[in-house]
């Protein structure tokens, strides 16, 4: 496998209709479990979660791996990633819409995966725009709160891997 940034790739009809049907599902545990978070482009919740899980589903496409269907109703799950390279990776799939937009962790995200990566776009269609491992992206100096998503770990584009082997 090797994925290099800017490869692009546009949800199938089968795939949009699971992204949009997880998307609305993760929604509503979301919001049920009091856990929801607006966004600062004011985007509607269930599209900003279909934009999401439909880049999950893009870069698990890239690699050449099935979307593992378990991790994607709630992120508040322990351990919860949202792929797995074929080298037993474990990944957690970010997106922006912006183009110069940057990697954004919560601070006090549940997940640990090894592999942060970017995708960039909005549903149907995604590109590959990097990736940082997770214990460079963790670490203090990294920290803002000035995205409107709370503390979180920020990693700008320009930093990030062009290549993922």
């Amino acid at each position: 496998m090797r994925l290099q940034r800017g490869r692009e790739y546009c949800l199938l009809p089968a795939e949009q209709a699971l992204a949009t049907d997880v998307a609305q599902k993760r929604w509503e545990a979301n919001r049920n479990a009091g856990s929801f978070r607006p966004n600062k482009t004011g985007t509607p919740p269930v599209q900003h979660e279909r934009d999401a899980v439909g880049a999950e589903i893009a870069f698990s496409r890239l690699v050449s791996e099935a979307p593992s269907t378990v991790p994607l109703v709630c992120e508040r799950w322990v351990g919860t990633v949202d792929c797995v390279l074929p080298d037993g990776r474990q990944v957690d799939v970010k997106y922006t819409t912006y183009e110069d937009g940057c990697l954004l962790v919560p601070i006090n995200s549940s997940s640990r995966p090894d592999v942060y990566v970017l995708m960039k776009g909005r549903f149907p269609r995604y590109y590959f725009a990097g990736w940082a491992p997770a214990a460079l992206l963790r670490q203090d100096g990294h920290v803002t709160d000035r995205y409107g998503k709370g503390t979180c770990y920020r990693f700008p584009p320009e930093w990030l891997e062009d290549e993922l082997i």
